[in-house]
């Protein structure tokens, strides 16, 4: 939307600009100009001045998740994921990362878990790892089984974990043409615990309810 901006405050400015919203009462808070500005967090408004109105929701979507991502933020659900690599599909996953992971080490977070943001180049590729997903959970069902029991199919040697070549196997088994660079990539994402091998917890996870609570960006 043409002529609108967002600005991050620190709390004494948000006070500040809060004040001035209160002074400014009824009234366009710039005199002689209908600029008009409200106080927000998150989605939530606090405060506006006479003349404000809401921006357009995607524009406003995008905006929230934006800013989540320059917090270092990891907790972004599907429809989120979506949004954001959209607003940043011009950027390479390289330059993502390695400004994420900067923002996270001065403020003394975790290793970055690995999300679709930093690991998906564009939202196309997002879409088509959902589509994966989504065959594979179809495919188990097709074959009358539980999770457990694709699990424990899948499972070669008995060790109670899948390495990629088992979970490559198993989808071959199932009908799935993918290529190795494929279950890689699959392996990184449902793995919690960075070994490079699925657990159980973590199957049941990715294959019952990957993407389930997603109204936005469902396949």
């Amino acid at each position: 939307q043409h002529k609108r901006y967002w600005v991050v405050l620190s709390l004494q400015e948000a006070e500040t600009v809060r004040g001035i919203l209160h002074s400014t009462l009824g009234q366009f808070v710039v005199p002689s100009s209908r600029t008009s500005v409200a106080l927000r967090t998150g989605h939530v408004v606090l405060d506006a001045s006479r003349g404000y109105v809401p921006a357009p929701r995607a524009q406003q979507m995008t905006t929230e998740q934006c800013l989540k991502f320059f917090n270092s933020d990891c907790n972004f659900s599907p429809a989120e994921a979506g949004i954001l690599l959209r607003a940043l599909d011009r950027t390479p996953v390289k330059r993502r990362l390695a400004f994420f992971e900067e923002i996270r080490s001065c403020r003394r977070r975790s290793k970055t878990p690995l999300t679709p943001v930093l690991s998906k180049p564009d939202y196309f590729a997002l879409l088509e790892f959902r589509c994966m997903i989504s065959g594979i959970r179809s495919l188990i069902a097709g074959k009358g089984m539980h999770l457990l029991d694709a699990f424990r199919a899948f499972d070669y040697n008995r060790d109670g974990v899948l390495s990629c070549s088992e979970l490559y196997g198993g989808l071959e088994w199932l009908g799935l043409k993918v290529q190795p660079e494929d279950v890689h990539a699959l392996v990184r994402h449902i793995d919690t615990t960075g070994e490079g091998r699925v657990q159980f917890d973590d199957f049941e996870l990715a294959f019952s309810s990957f993407y389930q609570n997603d109204e936005d960006g469902s396949v």
